[in-house]
């Protein structure tokens, strides 16, 4: 009885022993069997020199990627300057006056100035500047190039008139005359204008509906128009040629419409040079005409183009 217990005692006391060595051992990660205490304490000490080391390059590093920096910085300070301007492009305005618009001098450094700042300072202190692009180069020559902004619409105050191009940016706010190809807007009311700023009027979309037609008259070659009405937005008015009402409807219609009515007046140009009423194109393909602006209306002449056949023309009411 005596020997088993014993034995019992002897076994627990080896388990205890072996369950320390292998915590030692996980705790050193080093066999304690294969390394010395002074090998350990030796690859400790090599361990943590290892990672003052990483920390070290790490910091170098850092430090002289600072100093890169600051010398970058510096010689862009220093030796970037801008030593001279040139200007090209459309000639609206004198090189003076657009390079004195940027408020640039010579002298300034060459990269620290904003492109899209400097050219919204032009554009809006010279109104006839639509867009302005700058090119710096490592010469310290500094190229404004120069888009010139197109009168497009009117605003009649009765004695004068306010001068916009298509964007309804203000570019001439007293004008006593305006070009043939200038159209005069009817829209809500003006809120404000300002030169070099686009108006404000009480309907904003007004603006979007403007620069809708002005764009799709330019890209089917619709000249001659002298007036534009958006005061209702559904049912949009063109003035052609100060003679012939247009009812074009809505932006999106006319956009569809729009090849069909160029051919429209191409062919009315020809055939009937004087004639004075309304055209109805709000149906597409379709043209409606009357001397007069009302509701009765009747086929215009039939117009068979290239582009258009014979059954997509005008079809009588």
């Amino acid at each position: 009885m005596d020997e088993r217990r014993t034995d019992g005692s002897r076994r627990r006391t080896q388990q205890k022993r072996s369950s320390q060595r292998r915590t030692a051992d996980r705790r050193t990660d080093y066999p304690r069997q294969s390394y010395s205490r002074d090998e350990i304490r030796s690859m400790k000490t090599k361990a943590r020199e290892k990672k003052r080391r990483q920390k070290r390059l790490i910091l170098y590093s850092l430090g002289i990627i600072a100093l890169i920096a600051v010398a970058i910085i510096i010689s862009v300070s220093v030796f970037f300057k801008i030593g001279s301007f040139a200007v090209t492009g459309d000639e609206i305005y004198s090189h003076e006056e657009i390079i004195a618009a940027t408020e640039l001098k010579t002298g300034d450094n060459l990269f620290t100035f904003s492109k899209e700042n400097i050219s919204a300072k032009v554009e809006k202190a010279l109104p006839y500047v639509e867009s302005l692009g700058i090119k710096r180069s490592l010469t310290g020559k500094v190229t404004l190039n120069v888009k010139a902004a197109s009168a497009a619409l009117a605003i009649d105050n009765g004695d004068e008139y306010v001068i916009l191009n298509s964007s309804c940016k203000v570019l001439e706010e007293h004008a006593q005359a305006i070009d043939e190809k200038v159209a005069v807007i009817s829209t809500s009311p003006v809120v404000s204008y300002e030169s070099g700023s686009v108006v404000e009027f009480e309907d904003p979309e007004n603006i979007t509906v403007l620069n809708g037609i002005c764009k799709i008259l330019s890209e089917n070659g619709i000249d001659r128009i002298s007036g534009i009405d958006v005061t209702d937005r559904l049912n949009n008015k063109l003035q052609f040629d100060n003679r012939i009402k247009l009812k074009i409807g809505s932006l999106s219609s006319f956009r569809e419409n729009a090849a069909f009515i160029k051919a429209t007046l191409d062919r009315l140009s020809t055939e009937d040079p004087s004639f004075e009423g309304v055209i109805d194109f709000t149906i597409q393909n379709k043209a409606f005409v009357n001397e007069t602006d009302d509701e009765e209306t009747t086929a215009a002449p039939e117009i068979q183009t290239e582009e258009q056949p014979a059954e997509q023309t005008v079809t009588a009411a």
